[in-house]
This record gives C-alpha cells, structure tokens and sequence, in this order.
C-alpha cells in the first residue's frame, strides 16, 4: 500500500472539499460574518439572489436548522459555521471513499466514479461507467425510480444546462447514494439530505476531486480495507499537526484529530488474539484457530514451588476450562470503546469469523451474526465512527454478497453530547457548578468507586438536581413534571460527552421503560421537539446501554493526551473520578476498558510506557498487579507506529486478565531496542527477547513497584533483602 499516495491525497482533499463548501456557503450569503435572509418566493426561496426550487429549499432549511443546532450547542456563530464546513467537507469524503472501495471490489451494480472497462482505462479521463451505461442501467431498472422515461426527462433538462453531461452525471450519482441509504445510512442517511447543495463541483473535469481519488491511489490498494483507516488518518493529519503544535488546552472538537493514532496490523493482531483469541482458547481447548494465530504467545506456566507455585510445567487446559461452561460464539462480546476508524473491529471480525466457522455456522450466516452478537464500538468522532462502521460492514459484504439487501443494526455508535438541550441560563449554571464543585456533568453520575472493577451508581444529587433545569424539547423537560428523573439524569450524564467519551459511566436504568417513556412523551408532545432532537434522546439511551454493559473481552488503542493538554471539563473529571491516573488520557481509559471488562475476561490495550515506570503512576500499577494479572506484554518502546518517529512515543502493549493473579506468570517481549515497526514485528515472530514465568508480585520487591519484567532474581533479592538508603539517610 502507498500510503504516500493516500496521504497527498487525503490531505489535498480536506483542503479542495473544505473550500469548495465555503464557496458553496458563500452563494447562500452565509460566512463568518453572518447569513443573508431568505424569502419566500413562487416555488421555492430566494436567498441572497438564488433561487432554490421547492425541494432546494427544504434542504436550505435543513442546513439552517443544523447551524441552529450548533448555536444551541453553546457555538458563537463563527464556531458554527467553522463546523458545518468541516462535517460537509468530511461527509462527501467519505461518501467518495466508500465508493471508490465499493466500486472496485464489486460491490456496486456499475463503477460509479471511475471506469471498469479495460479498453479505456489507459485513456485520458475516461466517463465513469453509471454515465457511459446510463441507458442500459435505465433499462433494467436496477435504480428504483430511474426508467427510460425518467432519463428522457432528465436529458432534456440536461440539454438546457451548460454543461450536460455533467449536469447529468451529478443527478446519476447522487441517484446511487440515495439508493445506498437504507444498507449504509450512517454514510447516506437521508437526514442529511442537504449535502446535496455541497456535492463537489465540475466532478468530470480532469482536476476534479473524483479524478484526483481515481489516477492518485492505485487501484491495488483499495483491495484492503485499511485504506479507509489510513485515508482517514492523513485526512485529518494537519489538524493534528496544528492542534499538537499550538501547546494549548485542546477543545472538545479538537480532542479526535489531537488523539486519533492509527494501529500498525500487527499489534492489532498481538492485541486481539492474546484476549479474543486466548478466551476462545480456554473454553475450546482442542479448537484449531491457535495454528491461524501467528501474534498469539502461549499461556505462561504457574509458578515453580520454590516461588509458591504448584508446578512448574503447563497447565493443560481442559474443555470448559473457563467458568466450569463452555463458550458459545454468540458470547464472545468484544468492545472497542475508542474504536477510531475500527482497525480493532475490522480483525475481530476475521478471528470471529475463523470461530463459527469451525463450530459448523454456514458462511453465509456468520457475518450478521457477528454483527448483531459480537462486535461493539463507539467513538466520540463521527466521522470515524462512519469509517469504523463502513469497514467491519464491508467485511461481512465480501463474506455475503447479499448482506445489504436489508439494514442491519451495527452496535458502533456516535458518543454524543446532550448541550443542545440546555438554555444559556442552564449553561451558565453549569460553569458555575463547574467553577465551584468540579463540573456540571460529575454531578449528572455520581460514582462510588471501589478499586476498578467495582463501580455503584447513584442517582443525581438532589441539591444539584435543583440547580440543573433541562430546557430541550420546549418546557416539558425544563418543567420536568412529565420527565422521570431516570431520563433527565441520563441526560444530564451525557451534558459533555464530547469531552470525555467512553469514560461516562452513565447512571443505571431500564432501557426498555426509558424508551416507552420517550415514546410516551414524542406522541404527547410532537410539535414541541424536532425528529432530530427524539432521535438524539434515543441515541444517548442507546450509548448508555452499551456503556453500562460488560463485555468478555475489550481492546482499544485509546487516545493519549497529557494532563497538560486537558481542557477543564477532562481536568476536573480526571480529579473527581480517576485520581490515580488522571496524569494521561491513556491511563483513565486503562481504568474504564477494566470496569467494562467481564470477570474471566480480558482487556487488551497499547498505550505508553510511562504507566510502567513514573511515579505519578505507582498507585495505578499497585491497583493493577494486585487485581488483574498481566497475562503477557510486548514492550516495544519508541517508533513503535511508522507515522512517528523519535522517542517521544514509547509504547507497550498488553493483555490484563479480569482476574486474581494468584501465582499465575506472565510473558514479557522486550523490543525496544528496534528501530522501527516492521522491525519489531520481525523480532516479536522470531521467538526471541522473551521474558518467561515472570511473577508479577515480584514487581513490588523494588520501591515503586516498576514493571520490571527483565530485573534478575539477584537484583530482585538485593532489593528485597539489603537495607535502604533511606533507613539511615533522608534522601
């Protein structure tokens, strides 16, 4: 894969799409300074001298309302407008990607942004297929809507426009998105209908951004649906870069490009084979998937009798070894709960897949069954969460070609926030409460924490339940005389969900009486909230669902960010309810991934080596090395991913069990005395720089209690046995 390529690619369209809207924006008098007014006129609108026809209008209105939305969000006008550009742009980005994936694997009826005919592939820009076959596809109906007579009509309205046959095309393609919406709506939802106005200009010219996509990327590469993940990546890179060189607080719109890291195949693998893989295992000993696991290390012995073990050899497993039952596959739960652009979920699907396979599941069937049963994912990035979605969906389409015959529900989910039900006065209240006694959305889920694993939910604190007035869905929330106090407080949990994710541990409630009451309350006051504010209700109850639940197993590469970096919503949560790890990112969501984790099962995660070493760090890896077991770890220190080079980022990878570590040892790989990724792989499968039967307890024999695996028992004993400086000296 060039991912030279891919990167000048995505880093020049986010530029072309990103001023293309504006310029689209500007013909509809909307800038940073302001919006022109409408009127209504014969047929249609007027603004700023355009006239919309009728169906141009309602998608006028719906771009005015999500601006609305934004503004209701807490946006100042500017912020607004900054970020309907930004979703515009990324929206028809990824519709291009998604495509141009689809096209080239067969997915699609016709290639509809480039050109399958090998006669004319060398020539100069040749017309997209959906264009050149235009009459055959009317012909055969295999567009609903779009006959003979359709294109007739649309020809003849096309003769009197500039440029027909591009007039033509545009209607063509947007004819293939609207019939994509029902497989794919997270891509080509009808809701946003109103990117329609924003589809890229001058689509056939030779400069376009669909010949850029066509003749930049080589067709080879998008065989793989890693593409999606690195296209998204470098689309977003400048951002980064920006963000990350300002050396500021990093806002809520800014936390996804600051953190979002893209991990290398490899330790994808490491990470879900040594916990999905591992669990699998030691419920189905005599399973045949260890052969098709290269990254997976074997179960490390229990430790010799001299260390208080009861043997130093293997312990065989036998069947059912896991909790006394076996495994079905529909119970092997894995979550993502950072899931990117679902590099994580995208392999789990394949090992999934290996694991019905050989209990006798038909290939066709096992894709939906490891949709609807086994993978979870969610994102506080949209626009990856779209990615992560259209990657483990295409996955199970190149296993069943009939799988988008019907919708199917995935379990990956916008993590999203509930601000746009909150008036200016609310949120005034909010920073105050924020100011005073840490912030409004602490408040929303009280927590009582009890090492990790163990959390207990309580309900919204009375005294600032009555600070805290809801004002969506006009009054009635506000009043609150027809809320329940379980729905305004799962709201209320989710106030800053931009901000802080998947470590929202929402309150407890009853999904099925939470969505009769929403119910309820949509029939009883329909005219007083708009389709997109109920949907939104719905979603926050569908997010808290999958946040409340525990899964067998869950793997993330989650963000790593600094508490330097923390704006004051993240500092004051990380206070409240993460105090031993609220140095990193990365480390509050070591915390969480474990409280999501079932007990037996795994958690599996890369993130940086500092947790192992630092001081600021030493209560967090008490809490580990007592109340987990670090099944093995692969240490691989700096240039670990191949975007970043130096030694900034040091990282490790591991594998904890939800589990005594009793005397049970671990595996400890030592790369990071290697100079790159490819590198390191290479010596991870060599077999060699392996620490074996590594007891963890050991750990705490020096001051601290590092992670240090490679220490020999004489250093250990010196440590343990020798007096400290610090009994004769203060030091």
């Amino acid at each position: 894969m060039n991912r030279t390529a891919i990167r000048n690619f995505a880093t020049g369209a986010r530029t072309m799409l990103i001023e293309q809207v504006r310029s689209r924006l500007q013909m509809f008098g909307i800038d940073q300074k302001g919006m022109a007014r409408s009127q209504e006129v014969t047929g249609g609108l007027m603004v700023n001298g355009l006239t919309l026809n009728e169906e141009e209008g309602k998608y006028y209105q719906d771009l005015m309302a999500l601006i609305d939305r934004y503004r209701k969000g807490g946006d100042n006008h500017q912020m607004a407008i900054a970020k309907v550009t930004d979703e515009i742009a990324y929206i028809w980005f990824n519709r291009l990607v998604a495509l141009r994936f689809m096209e080239v694997n067969g997915y699609l009826g016709y290639w509809c942004l480039g050109c399958n005919d090998p006669a004319l592939k060398d020539t100069k820009a040749p017309d997209p297929d959906l264009l050149r076959e235009v009459g055959a596809i009317a012909a055969a109906g295999d567009f609903a809507g779009f006959d003979l007579a359709k294109l007739a009509e649309w020809r003849e309205v096309a003769a009197r426009q500039p440029n027909p046959e591009e007039w033509l095309y545009r209607k063509l393609l947007l004819l293939q998105c609207g019939d994509l919406a029902a497989a794919i709506p997270f891509l080509f939802e009808h809701q946003k209908d109103f990117t329609i106005l924003f589809l890229p200009p001058n689509l056939l010219n030779s400069d376009s951004i669909l010949r850029k996509l066509i003749n930049e990327i080589a067709e080879v590469d998008w065989q793989d649906i890693e593409i999606v993940g690195w296209l998204y990546q470098f689309y977003i890179s400048e951002r980064k870069d920006e963000v990350i060189g300002a050396k500021s607080k990093v806002s809520a719109e800014d936390i996804p490009a600051a953190t979002q890291l893209f991990t290398p195949h490899w330790i994808v693998r490491y990470m879900v084979e040594n916990s999905l893989g591992r669990l699998w295992l030691e419920s189905h000993p005599e399973s045949g998937l260890r052969e098709k696991m290269p990254y997976f290390l074997e179960r490390s012995p229990l430790a010799p009798l001299d260390k208080g073990g009861k043997d130093s050899l293997q312990v065989p497993l036998v069947k059912g070894d896991l909790g006394g039952s076996l495994l079905l596959p529909t119970d092997l739960t894995l979550c993502d709960p950072a899931c990117g652009s679902g590099h994580i979920l995208v392999y789990a699907f394949d090992l999934l897949f290996e694991i019905y396979k050989e209990q006798g599941y038909a290939d066709r069937e096992i894709p939906a069954l490891i949709l609807e049963h086994n993978l979870f994912g969610l994102d506080i990035d949209d626009r990856a969460m779209q990615l992560a979605s259209f990657a483990v969906l295409m996955k199970a389409r190149a296993k069943n070609s009939r799988i988008l015959r019907k919708p199917l529900r995935l379990n990956i989910v916008h993590v999203r926030n509930t601000r746009r039900f909150f008036s200016e006065a609310d949120a005034a209240i909010a920073q105050s409460i924020s100011q005073s006694s840490s912030q409004l959305a602490l408040a929303s889920h009280q927590l009582v924490l009890d090492g990790f694993g163990m959390v207990e939910q309580l309900p919204l604190m009375v005294e600032v339940r009555e600070q805290i007035e809801l004002s969506s869905l006009s009054a009635i929330i506000r009043d609150g005389a027809e809320v329940s106090d379980g729905l305004r407080s799962l709201l209320a949990a989710f106030l800053d969900a931009d901000h802080l994710g998947s470590l929202i541990v929402p309150p407890l409630f009853d999904a099925d009486r939470v969505y009769a009451e929403i119910a309820r309350l949509e029939v009883r006051f329909a005219v007083l909230g708009s389709a997109g504010d109920w949907g939104l209700v719905r979603d926050v109850v569908r997010v808290a669902s999958l946040l409340q639940q525990k899964y067998r197993v869950v793997v993330a590469n989650p963000p790593y960010m600094g508490s330097s970096s923390f704006n004051a919503i993240v500092k004051a949560f990380a206070d409240k309810f993460h105090p031993d790890a609220k140095s990193d990112l990365f480390a509050m969501f070591m915390e969480r991934t474990l409280q999501m984790t079932e007990k037996f099962g795994y958690m599996g995660t890369i993130n940086q080596q500092s947790w192992m070493f630092l001081s600021s760090y030493e209560k967090l890896r008490k809490k580990i090395l007592e109340n987990y077991l670090i099944a093995n770890m692969v240490h691989l220190g700096a240039r670990a991913f191949p975007e970043i080079g130096g030694e900034v980022v040091q990282s490790t990878a591991f594998i904890l069990a939800n589990e005594s570590p009793n005397n049970q040892t671990g595996c400890y790989v030592r790369l990071v005395d290697f100079k790159d990724s490819a590198s390191k792989e290479q010596e991870f499968l060599s077999g060699q720089n392996r620490y074996l039967n590594v007891t963890q307890k050991d750990f705490s024999k020096i001051t601290g209690s590092p992670i240090s695996y490679w220490v020999s028992e004489k250093i250990l004993e010196v440590f343990e046995k020798n007096y400290k400086i610090s009994q004769f000296a203060q030091v």
